[in-house]
């Protein structure tokens, strides 16, 4: 699966809140996907960000 398939936010959610649980005092307080983002900086200026 690759990272702009439809669902790919889902399922990195999905595994992210599983571990999450393993963690009591731990809370997963948002979460904003941005495909294409592998180096420093790259962030900059994407969308989902605002």
């Amino acid at each position: 699966m690759h990272e702009d398939e439809e669902g790919v936010d889902a399922r990195a959610n999905s595994g992210l809140g599983g571990w999450i649980e393993c963690f009591p005092k731990a809370c997963l307080a948002g979460t904003v996907f941005t495909g294409g983002v592998n180096g420093v900086g790259e962030i900059d200026g994407q969308p989902a960000l605002e």
